[in-house]
């Protein structure tokens, strides 16, 4: 006499057949999904962006360098900036994102007295206004063109605020020289 009636034979056929069934549609559709992922790597590799070259950073004229150097995150901001700068392809998304972060951590920390002024402000908040306005083009893909305009932006922002902090230093010096000389000058 069989341990295993008929009945339980045609449920393990069954079951064998739906198993072997099952594997051979995800070995199909395992196939078919690898396919389509290495179209999509060629698809990516063939959308690499080439961007315009901007504008060359401003230098700061007619002061010292190292008035600055006590501004930390100034000088974060420079270096990201050259990194910007130099960028001509590929994704720019984490690059405007640590430009985005170093703003948001000049706004959070106590600028400098020197440095706290309305013009270098405004600067700082325009900068930021056109950062986040290429971010947004990048995030969605627009025209090439269109990127390049807010790139532009960006590096004409960011060279108004170098004009901006060269200015303020050249008039500290000027306020500075007429404080030690007020007695000479008001004696004369």
């Amino acid at each position: 006499m069989s341990l295993i009636s008929r009945s339980d034979k045609k449920v393990f056929r069954l079951m064998s057949l739906l198993s072997l069934g099952l594997l051979l549609s995800f070995i199909v559709f395992s196939c078919g999904r690898e396919e389509k992922t290495e179209e999509n790597a060629e698809d990516q590799e063939q959308e690499v962006r080439t961007y315009a070259e901007l504008p060359e950073i401003r230098p700061l004229e007619g002061i010292d360098e190292s008035q600055i150097d006590s501004w930390i995150n100034f000088r974060e901001l420079e270096a990201e900036m050259r990194t910007f700068r130099n960028k001509n392809s590929g994704d720019l998304t984490y690059t405007v994102d640590q430009l985005i972060q170093i703003e948001n951590k000049i706004h959070a920390d106590t600028i400098p007295d020197k440095f706290n002024t309305r013009g270098i402000k405004s600067r700082l908040n325009l900068m930021k206004t056109f950062l986040y306005q290429l971010k947004f083009r990048l995030q969605d893909n627009d025209d090439v063109s269109e990127v390049n305009a807010s790139r532009t932006k960006v590096m004409e922002a960011y060279n108004a605020l170098r004009f901006q902090i060269s200015e303020v230093l050249r008039e500290k010096i000027y306020e500075d020289f007429l404080e030690k000389n007020r007695d000479s000058v008001a004696g004369g």
